[in-house]
């Protein structure tokens, strides 16, 4: 169970790194294989708009109050 929890604590910043990469081979083989450009790009933004998914999810959490209060 306690994998489940270390792979949610985690996705954000492996969905940016693995964004960022589907980004760059986008547009490297953008040169010889639109096709295959244009899926790279989608998937790469895909996995960066998860991560700002979950972030803006945690963001209004803590903007409505609905957060952990210290004691």
């Amino acid at each position: 169970m306690e994998w489940i929890f270390l792979l949610i604590a985690y996705l954000p910043i492996v969905s940016i790194i693995v964004g960022l990469v589907l980004l760059i081979a986008g547009l490297v083989v953008k040169k010889t294989d639109k096709k295959k450009a244009t899926g790279l790009l989608k998937l790469g933004g895909l996995c960066i708009g998860i991560c700002l998914l979950v972030y803006g999810v945690f963001f209004l959490i803590g903007a409505m109050g609905l957060g952990p209060v210290p004691n």
